[in-house]
């Protein structure tokens, strides 16, 4: 048996709202007992205060989790300043917590640390595994890449870049009773038990396509030979220009992420502006860039990111063939927040009335997604833009 309980808390005092949190995820657990905790919390809070909080309603029950720019759960809205836990308990479904750190020293060994840090924590393999790590360290691919040398290529691979609601300048990733920067943190499952993945964007290109000239890693220095900034000064003239100069760019342009095409048959992979370094005209982005890709402007509408969810949703629940997930997990980029605006509860709820209104969900506005086993040439792609879901049923 797999059971699954939700809790939210909304607090001014961060600590009292992670205990209330679990509290209120553990009622309704089998003798209110947690094998381990799944946490996503406002980043408008004390990070510290918050995992003593939660420390205090769970001693000694393994967790992880990350800051947000806006958590997701069962209620159907999507809520800030607060946190939400999701309580996992089973006789058949076995759990692995794991952590590793120093993203940006060596990326691709803090991925190997965490799959070694994983396996520590389980007796069996793991099958499957959802991760959070801090996009604003870059090479979130490279520590993919690491995690997946370690686990093989059958492995369902979940991450979710940690958000600091559009500050974009720390983001905490959790494990156990503390909040880290600069680091990934991860569960992994095993067991009798079925898994589903699925991920959408619903974002469309505008204007002539463009060439990416020089980059380096996840910045983008030159477009078309001319500074990179200079893409959105020609589209949006100068009102973009004043936002510029007010330091506004990723609030602006976290609505129109840049659609990167690695060959001419490729669909885009969406890269959201995180940066810009105003002097040198580069752009910063949530995941890397080639030189030599073309690049398109990518724009969307309301309407199309509540319908690209409500089709996450019906492809996450046809890969599950039938079977009632225990509980869904939901990561929607900031971008699409950015769009929808007051609506935001709209993608939340057509993913809910796809999944049945009564099954757990659990989730957060992120800075990039991954979902799936990698490709021939051993490379994850992190996206940005898209909403990606996870099940687990039994």
């Amino acid at each position: 048996m797999i059971s699954v309980s939700i809790g939210v808390g909304k607090n001014d005092d961060a600590r009292r709202s992670g205990a209330d949190a679990v509290t209120q995820a553990l009622a309704t657990m089998p003798d209110k007992h947690a094998d381990c905790l799944v946490v996503f919390g406002s980043s408008l809070v004390d990070q510290d205060a918050l995992m003593a909080g939660i420390k205090d309603a769970a001693p000694m029950v393994p967790m992880v989790g990350c800051s947000t720019a806006g958590e997701i759960s069962s209620d159907g809205l999507a809520s800030e300043g607060g946190v939400v836990v999701a309580a996992f308990s089973s006789d058949q479904l076995q759990f692995g917590t794991g952590f590793a750190t120093h993203m940006q020293w060596n990326a691709r060994r803090t991925g190997v640390d965490l799959a070694h840090s994983i396996h520590d924590a389980m007796e069996v393999q793991m099958t499957s595994g959802l991760f959070f790590g801090n996009v604003l360290s870059g090479g979130m691919e490279d520590v993919l890449l690491g995690l997946r040398e370690q686990v093989g290529t059958a492995i369902d691979i979940v991450a979710a870049g940690a958000a600091d609601n559009f500050s974009y300048y720390e983001t905490s990733q959790y494990y156990n009773d503390r909040a880290f920067g600069d680091a990934m943190s991860g569960i992994g499952f095993s067991g009798r038990y079925s898994s589903a993945s699925a991920i959408r964007h619903g974002f469309l290109p505008v204007g002539a396509s463009r060439k990416i000239t020089k980059a380096t890693e996840n910045v983008i220095e030159e477009i078309d030979g001319m500074p990179a900034i200079r893409l959105y000064e020609d589209y949006f003239g100068e009102q973009y220009a004043t936002m510029l100069s007010e330091g506004k760019l990723t609030a602006f342009a976290s609505s129109y992420p840049l659609g990167i095409y690695v060959d001419e048959r490729s669909k885009p992979v969406l890269r959201s502006p995180l940066r810009v370094d105003v002097t040198s005209g580069h752009i910063i982005c949530g995941g890397s860039v080639k030189t030599g890709s073309a690049l398109r402007l990518m724009i969307s509408d309301k309407q199309q990111v509540v319908s690209t969810a409500r089709d996450a949703a019906r492809e996450l629940m046809d890969k599950l063939g039938g079977k009632k997930p225990k509980i869904v997990f939901m990561f929607s980029s900031s971008s699409r927040k950015k769009i929808l605006g007051h609506s935001a509860p709209r993608e939340v709820r057509a993913v809910q009335e796809e999944i049945g209104l009564d099954v757990p969900l659990l989730g957060f506005y992120s800075y990039g997604e991954c979902v799936g086993s990698g490709n021939e040439n051993g490379s994850m792609v992190f996206h940005n833009g898209s909403v990606m879901l996870f099940a687990i049923a039994e």
